[in-house]
């Protein structure tokens, strides 16, 4: 099992390159799971790669198709809010749950974003693809 973060999934849905491929690669035959805000984090960067013309409409409500059969464990975000709360010196409230959910599941946490890898107080492996 591995927690996946909102971008991190947007490279695997969304992008094409070496550092997608090297996302999906990690993700093969892994067992997933997010905290169940996920879906309207990839919506809203779906939504302001179209609106700023970086990826095309057609292509984003390809990748929305692809979330919506994705076998991913969606976890109620509820289960996990004080361990956010205690972690919200360091991260956003959002990245604080993805970091919640591993340390809960004792499984690494897949990112794109280096300032949540940057944070020093996570009790979970954080693997970082830029």
């Amino acid at each position: 099992m591995i927690v996946v973060d909102a971008s991190a999934l947007i490279k695997v849905l969304a992008e094409k390159g070496p550092a997608a491929d090297t996302v999906r690669k990690r993700l093969v035959g892994e067992a997933l799971a997010a905290p169940t805000h996920l879906d309207a984090e990839i919506l809203s960067v779906l939504r302001g790669l179209t609106l700023s013309g970086k990826l095309a409409v057609d292509r984003a409500e390809v990748a929305i198709g692809l979330l919506e059969i994705m076998p991913l464990e969606r976890v109620p975000a509820q289960v996990y809010l004080r361990r956010g709360w205690q972690l919200r010196g360091n991260h956003s409230a959002y990245d604080a749950l993805y970091i919640a959910l591993a340390e809960a599941l004792s499984c690494p946490l897949i990112t794109s974003d280096a300032r949540l890898a940057r944070g020093n107080i996570a009790h979970c492996e954080i693997e970082l693809f830029v």
